[in-house]
């Protein structure tokens, strides 16, 4: 499945910043890797599709970073966490915000569009993130097996903060349907007939 990313950072004078870090986990219980490296290791099951969009922070308005549009080849239950930061005039500590992605081939296709500083003079004003996946709310992950050390849980705990300061999602396309394929079976009764039954057994998603 293809899910299309953005990261780098930008910084301005006067105070403001914005970061965005993407990782990859291969499952549940694996390490969390940065996402531009998984393409490097094979166990991954990560490609790049075609080239970096690379755009140079604005140097006309002594602004300093740049931005990476990528788009990757993931596989099915995967997971990507997305790490968004500003700092704002007069912030002396970052805020940091952080979503879990399960990539899902049936999932909903989103569009989940990152807010950024709102500087005047920043080179984008937001990002996106797209693809197949489902944003896993912090309850679901002790479920999932899924863990993070304390310093990082809390970035995915929004608390009294609202998240459209951080990102908002606009769904593409609803969730697919599986379709149930049936399945014959021959099967012999008590009384030694042959008989065959049909059985929906195979579950198949379409728009893959």
């Amino acid at each position: 499945m293809i899910i299309e990313t953005i990261s780098g950072h930008e910084t301005f004078a006067g105070g403001y910043e914005t970061r965005v870090l993407l990782f990859h986990r291969s499952h549940a219980s694996a390490e969390s890797i940065p996402l531009f490296t998984a393409i490097k290791n094979p166990a991954s099951h990560v490609q790049q599709i075609g080239s970096n969009n690379y755009i140079l922070a604005c140097e006309a308005n002594k602004n300093h970073g740049n931005w990476n549009i990528v788009r990757y080849a993931v596989a099915e239950r995967c997971f990507i966490i997305v790490a968004i930061s500003k700092r704002l005039p007069g912030d002396f500590i970052k805020h940091t915000k952080q979503l879990l992605l399960h990539c899902r081939d049936s999932a909903a296709l989103q569009r989940i569009q990152l807010q950024f500083s709102g500087h005047p003079e920043a080179t984008l004003n937001n990002g996106h993130i797209e693809g197949r996946f489902d944003i896993l709310p912090i309850e679901k992950f002790e479920e999932l097996g899924i863990e993070f050390p304390d310093h990082l849980l809390k970035n995915f705990d929004f608390g009294d903060e609202d998240p459209d300061d951080f990102y908002r999602v606009q769904v593409i396309e609803d969730e697919v349907e599986p379709l149930f394929v049936n399945k014959q079976e021959t099967l012999v009764t008590e009384k030694g007939n042959t008989v065959r039954v049909s059985r929906p057994r195979r579950k198949v998603f379409i728009g893959k």
